[in-house]
């Protein structure tokens, strides 16, 4: 059996070259201990949540009680707006309501402030205005 498996050609793959038993070229090395240097560098980038976690507290201060309702509540969509690219819509749209409310927009807006709310938020994920173009 050893003679015989001596005796046959050496097998060529696809490229041509020669293969050993297994179906490795001869040329490849083989190494228990290859390591595979990612091509983009994944550690320097900041998560979608700690974006938008940033983004509500740089602009926060816009819903403050210190501003009118109007203000606030334009402030409140043009921040879901701005927030829109940085995470999940569902996730911006909890992140926003939670803000608003954090904020007290729900509270002042009255009885309904929280379907306003919702409804300011969604129309923002959207991409519609539902101020109209007014200011």
């Amino acid at each position: 059996m050893q003679a015989a498996k001596k005796a046959r050609p050496a097998h060529h793959g696809n490229d041509g070259g020669p293969e050993t038993e297994d179906g490795y070229p001869v040329d490849l090395e083989r190494s228990a201990n290859i390591t595979v240097e990612p091509a983009v560098q994944v550690g320097d980038r900041k998560p979608a949540q700690d974006l938008l976690l940033e983004a509500c507290a740089r602009y926060c201060n816009l819903l403050s009680q210190q501003h009118s309702l109007r203000k606030r509540v334009r402030a409140l969509w043009a921040i879901t707006r701005y927030c829109t690219d940085l995470g999940a819509s569902d996730v911006v749209q909890t992140e926003m309501m939670q803000l608003a409310d954090e904020m007290g927009l729900v509270a002042d807006l009255g009885k309904h402030g929280q379907q306003d709310c919702e409804r300011l938020v969604a129309s923002a994920l959207l991409g519609r205005d539902p101020f109209g173009s007014a200011q």
